[in-house]
């Protein structure tokens, strides 16, 4: 970025706003007299505005809706009462009447019983049609409920008597009371007195005295196992020494032998490699690593060349774009609406002497 200082010369003009311009010569200032400062405008006095509270607007809205809840006067009109509560109990369902009940032998392993029975029940599904759901009437709750007497069922009457029952209790109490007058009473016999010249007493049982024994703890029964175990490796140790002090003779089986003779090996010399030290292989190593580093800056090198001189070239543009736009271009003349200059309304000013000195007399 280029920053252009301009240096103005001291014999160049000054632009508008550093010009002086002089103001106009108050002409009361050579009448005489004292100059007053303006009086002070009176401003109006500060009117207080109540808060805005929402209770109040509640309070408002509920006064606005009281005179028209007041205005709409309710009339109550009665309905006809239905006749069909007058003639008979409405609301409760007639009773459904029973089948009465027929009798039937209780013989139901017959095969005419099991197949009668089967073609009744077959008869019933096949009667059976789908319900019909109706509505059911609403309940006057203003007259109250009566229900319908229960129809009178037909009872056959039999005659009935305890005479045979307690005739039957009679009899078994009798015959209890036979079996008992039928027992034989015991006859009571007295048994003989004992013979006092001898009397034979039991043995007197005298119990021997309670006999110590030791107690039987289970560590002298561990110690005793561990004592003998001890004891059989004393033994077997004594005997492995007597036997390691026995000397026995080996066969000498080597003075009948042959001498050792040694093999000739039957495997090829080695023929001498090159052998590389670590000086050469670590010369080697820096010389390629000497080679990548400059490799690497080189290109390093180039990047940057490239970008100065990306960087050249976009300066000069800008510079070429920056002398375009400082070089000066008229405007064109703007055409304004013309300036009518009206007289004013309002009425001349009539100048007046002020009296300071009355002013000062109060």
């Amino acid at each position: 970025h280029l920053t252009l200082f301009w240096r103005t010369s001291p014999s160049a003009p000054l632009p508008n706003r550093y010009k002086f311009k002089a103001q106009e010569l108050n002409h009361r200032i050579l009448e005489g007299g004292p100059i007053l400062p303006k009086k002070a405008q009176v401003k109006e006095l500060t009117k207080p505005i109540g808060f805005n509270l929402e209770i109040e607007k509640r309070i408002q809205e509920r006064e606005n809706k009281k005179p028209q809840e007041e205005e709409e006067h309710f009339e109550f009109h009665s309905r006809p009462c239905p006749s069909k509560i007058l003639e008979d109990v409405v609301g409760v369902p007639e009773k459904k009447q029973l089948p009465i009940t027929v009798p039937k032998s209780p013989a139901f392993a017959l095969k005419n019983r099991v197949g009668a029975l089967l073609r009744e029940e077959q008869k019933e599904k096949v009667e059976e049609a789908a319900p019909v759901i109706k509505a059911k009437l609403m309940p006057h709750f203003g007259v109250p409920f009566r229900p319908k007497a229960a129809e009178p069922r037909q009872v056959e009457t039999c005659p009935f008597s305890f005479d045979a029952r307690d005739k039957e209790r009679l009899l078994q109490k009798e015959k209890k009371i036979e079996d008992i007058s039928c027992l034989k009473v015991p006859k009571f016999k007295a048994h003989p007195l004992p013979q006092f010249d001898h009397i034979s007493l039991p043995e007197k049982k005298v119990k021997s005295a309670t006999k110590p024994e030791p107690f039987q703890l289970a560590i002298d029964a561990r110690g005793a196992l561990r004592q003998e175990m001890w004891q059989q490796q004393l033994k077997e140790e004594m005997k492995r020494q007597k036997e390691a002090t026995l000397f026995k003779a080996q066969s000498s089986n080597v003075l009948h032998q042959e001498p050792f003779v040694p093999k000739k090996d039957s495997k090829l010399l080695s023929a001498p490699e090159n052998f590389e030290l670590a000086t050469e292989r670590r010369a080697r190593e820096r010389q390629e690593f000497e080679k990548r580093l400059a490799e690497l800056e080189a290109e390093k090198a180039r990047l940057q060349e490239a970008a100065r001189r990306v960087e050249e070239e976009r300066a000069k543009d800008e510079m070429a774009k920056l002398r375009e736009e400082l070089v000066h271009k008229a405007n064109p003349i703007r055409k304004y609406q013309n300036v009518e200059v009206k007289p004013s309304d309002q009425p001349l000013t009539v100048p007046r002497s002020p009296n300071f000195s009355d002013r000062f007399q109060r």
